[in-house]
């Protein structure tokens, strides 16, 4: 694979930085991949490729590139750390590890003259957690003081506001995070960017890609800030190879920036019951990717992510941003799980635990249902029984070609 053509357009509202992509060994159209940030930031925006080297590599990695070829120099602790990351993820799910070139050679980067520390912000538990423990931290003279809130589109959905609902998800993201900021003293950045348009697949998107596209946003942004934390969506006791881990996120930091995991050791009800203690964020809270909604709401409030959060808010005595308060055992009967039941698994099995601590023995039963069927489905994808060994073979020696032909074939039918 080739990265090339580093480009920057303006106009008087963003600026757009781009590059081009080609495959050498894969048969697959070149690409030309973007990020666009507002006209503003001009000035803290890097002219070089070192972010768009990540999400390459990890899409080269993933289809079997032998080289990633980069036009230009770059940063040598990057260069080394990202080969680390591509035989990481090699180990945990498979394939090959491109070897790194530069044209130019490497040249190390230098920060800017004063640090400056940025935080990914969806709005969203665990990034609200974040949050307030820098907070609770870090006084506003400390350099790992958050000082930005990079908050981007194009993340969840693809592509990058081109849905109903991906529009209207980036309408309530943006009104969230941006009351959040305010309260918190932020600085907003709003980044829109169409990385997912380099490999589509959500199942890639998952387990190996989407802290390498924050992760590029953050280099991109190098001129300004020295450091940009991830927040941990697991906690210790469920980590398993992911496309977000605090083995993975640290090797996509470079000689002028550093990427931070961070939150890996509170489980998710241990940071909901931190954030009880500041009400005024909650009220910006916003987990639901569902949509269009259709009302001012910021969540819809019955899906899985809305429920397993109406729970834990409930569990822990606080209150968000839910038109309908609460939970009730009857919500939980029959609760679709989702794309990645092992991380339901988890969270709902901490959620009976803490209702049969509060003597509510009907939603710890029913919270304790949810967690038995997810568990049920993560047997079978972690490939135990003959099922799931049938899978995991699939995974690993056809990229899950499989899985999705059969999928395909049970929505035709």
């Amino acid at each position: 694979m080739r990265v090339f053509d580093a480009r920057r357009e303006t106009s008087a509202e963003i600026v757009r930085l781009s590059a081009s992509v080609a495959w050498e060994d894969s048969p697959r159209p070149p690409r030309t991949i973007w990020a666009e940030f507002p006209a503003e930031l001009e000035p803290s925006l890097s002219e070089e490729l070192d972010g768009f080297t990540i999400v390459a590599a990890i899409v080269a990695q993933h289809h079997g590139e032998r080289r990633l070829a980069i036009e230009g120099t770059l940063c040598p602790r990057l260069a080394g750390n990202v080969s680390a990351a591509t035989s990481l993820l090699a180990g945990w799910f498979g394939g090959f590890v491109p070897g790194i070139e530069a044209s130019r050679g490497f040249a190390a980067r230098f920060s800017p003259p004063r640090a400056r520390s940025a935080l990914f912000f969806s709005g969203g538990i665990d990034s609200l957690f974040a949050l307030a423990r820098n907070r609770d931290r870090y006084s506003p003279a400390h350099p790992a003081f958050f000082r930005d809130a990079i908050v981007v589109d194009g993340y969840c959905f693809h592509p990058a506001g081109g849905s109903p609902r991906a529009r209207d998800y980036w309408r309530r993201t943006q009104r969230a995070t941006s009351s959040a900021a305010r309260i918190a003293g932020l600085d907003p950045v709003f980044v829109r960017t169409n990385f997912r348009e380099l490999e589509d697949d959500f199942d890639f998107f998952g387990a190996k890609y989407h802290a390498a596209m924050l992760a590029a946003v953050a280099h991109l942004l190098s001129p300004r800030v020295t450091s940009a934390t991830i927040s941990s969506g697991l906690d210790v006791p469920r980590l398993r190879p992911w496309g977000s881990h605090p083995v993975l996120d640290v090797l996509y930091s470079g000689s002028s920036l550093s990427i931070v995991h961070d939150g890996v050791e509170s489980s998710r009800l241990e940071k909901v019951d931190r954030l009880a203690a500041w009400p005024a964020v909650l009220g910006s809270l916003m987990v639901c990717h569902e949509g269009p909604l259709g009302t001012d709401a910021l969540n819809c409030g019955q899906c899985e992510k809305c429920l397993r959060t109406r729970a834990a808010l409930e569990a822990a005595g606080a209150s968000g941003s839910f038109e309908t308060p609460g939970v009730s055992a009857a919500d939980l009967r029959d609760l679709p799980l989702g794309p990645h039941p092992w991380a339901v698994a988890g969270y709902w099995a901490e959620l009976a635990d803490r209702f049969r601590a509060r003597e509510r023995p009907e939603m710890s039963a029913a919270a304790g249902e949810v967690a038995s069927r997810a568990g049920a489905i993560t047997r079978w994808h972690d490939g135990r029984g003959w099922k799931g060994a049938f899978r995991r073979l699939d995974r690993r020696f056809f990229g899950s070609l499989l899985l999705r032909a059969s999928r395909q074939l049970r929505e035709r039918t």
